[in-house]
């Protein structure tokens, strides 16, 4: 099926403003659309809708199957949504949740407190250990704590959605202030806490994500992380395009864009899909069988 381009998107919202901008039910309706599609090519920022909670269902589905429990990795864990989404499932889950900013990590460790296979570390990850000034735009604030709850898990509330509050870039038109934070180098930090094999890594670093994975190199050289799900996107001196990473880890891994209800691997980027932000997923050539799962549901 040939997937549609972003381009066409915008001519049809052009054609349809143009035509019926007076009308309120065709200005609802393209809101609508524009939620659909932006959940489509993964820049609509919803983990419910983009795909997101799709491959951690997925996964889990997996492992289950094989009678294994997976050890799982949330790099940028924000205030805990996405962990949240593996826990309401598998509350026995075991989480290693990585959020350097002070604030941010009080309040992850409010989300998921009383979940015993979690634990949070408040420290970032990325190539090398230093300390760097972070952004924190207050007008963003801790979302987590404003949104419905859905839930509860251990004796936290469950996080409504992650605030995207904090960078080592500032963000464009916006006041923000700084803080200093902690980055140490993936693959000493990890050896020093004993974690030993690593099934799914999950990377939303704010721009830093390529540096993130580069500090596990050896790791992913090795190919000894089943999964990982990066947010890629050119936002920042030290992000890459999605091409740097198939031309790192492309020889171990099968790369591909994540959409709502699967995986599209491919052997190079689609010119239509690599130059938009989003998530995508390396899955090892070792776990064929889940390639091979993860690719049907793609189809």
């Amino acid at each position: 099926m040939k997937r549609p381009r972003y381009r066409d998107w915008f001519r049809l919202r052009r054609f349809l403003f143009a035509r019926l901008h007076g009308n309120r039910a065709v200005r609802y309706g393209i809101h609508r659309l524009e939620r659909i599609v932006a959940s489509y090519y993964n820049s609509g920022g919803s983990i419910l809708r983009d795909g997101e909670d799709w491959l951690i269902a997925a996964l889990l589905r997996h492992y289950r199957g094989r009678g294994e429990s997976p050890v799982v990795l949330d790099i940028g864990a924000n205030v805990g949504f996405w962990s949240y989404r593996w826990l309401v499932r598998e509350p026995a889950q075991r989480l290693h949740c990585f959020e350097p900013v002070p604030a941010t990590y009080a309040a992850l460790r409010d989300n998921l407190r009383g979940c015993a296979g979690v634990r949070c570390h408040p420290v970032g990850l990325s190539d090398r250990n230093e300390e760097v000034e972070f952004y924190m735009n207050p007008k963003a604030g801790l979302r987590g704590a404003a949104k419905a709850a859905l839930g509860r898990v251990g004796g936290g509330a469950a996080p409504g959605a992650d605030s995207g509050a904090a960078s080592r870039y500032r963000h464009r038109g916006g006041d923000a202030t700084r803080c200093r934070v902690r980055l140490v180098r993936g693959e000493e930090y990890l050896a020093e806490q004993g974690i030993g094999r690593v099934h799914v890594l999950k990377v939303d670093a704010e721009g830093m994500d390529y540096r993130v994975l580069a500090g596990l190199d050896a790791r992913l050289r090795e190919g000894a992380v089943d999964v990982v799900q990066v947010e890629t996107g050119l936002f920042g001196p030290d992000s890459r395009p999605v091409q740097d990473y198939y031309r790192r880890w492309g020889e171990r891994y099968e790369i591909g864009r994540l959409y709502p209800r699967g995986v599209h691997f491919a052997a190079w980027p689609p010119p239509e899909e690599a130059r938009w932000d989003g998530n995508y997923v390396l899955a090892s050539r070792r776990c064929a069988d889940l390639v091979g799962e993860l690719r049907r549901a793609g189809r």
